[in-house]
């Protein structure tokens, strides 16, 4: 995606020949010595946001050392290993939450006129979708309607 779209602005300065004639130049080159030109520069902003250490300014044309070697774009690479990070650590961290029945539900109960309290063994927070058959069956027959 990034390659795509650093080759396009690069064609509207130059020539798509000329990009596409320096890109095969790049590629041909060692993966060290493209890695020894790209460090020797400073670090520029990407085009999809934040500073990417692997642009390339060569022949005045912006690329993309990460693409050319056929890694993929590591700003995506980036947010998208965030993204995998905070949903497994909200994963982990909704499975870590233990609500202890005794300071919970044993005392709501006794808070309900005429309440009663059925517990589900290895029930979860969400047992209501998990074991809705279940969940539904006993609060129907506790409510009086027809099952």
């Amino acid at each position: 995606m990034i390659r795509d779209s650093i080759i396009m602005v690069a064609s509207h300065i130059h020539s798509d020949d000329i990009v596409f004639k320096l890109k095969e130049e790049l590629r041909k080159m060692r993966k060290g010595d493209l890695l020894r030109m790209v460090s020797n520069q400073k670090e520029r902003k990407c085009l999809l946001g934040g500073v990417c250490p692997f642009l390339l300014k060569y022949q005045r044309i912006l690329f993309c050392v990460s693409e050319i070697l056929e890694q993929g774009c590591q700003i995506e690479r980036q947010r998208l290993d965030s993204v995998q990070e905070a949903q497994s650590e909200s994963e982990s961290s909704q499975k870590s939450v233990k609500l202890p029945i005794a300071d919970s539900a044993m005392l709501a109960v006794k808070l309900v006129k005429n309440g009663a309290l059925k517990v589900y063994k290895g029930g979860s927070h969400g047992m209501r979708t998990t074991q809705k058959h279940e969940v539904n069956a006993d609060l129907l027959s506790k409510s009086g309607f027809p099952t």
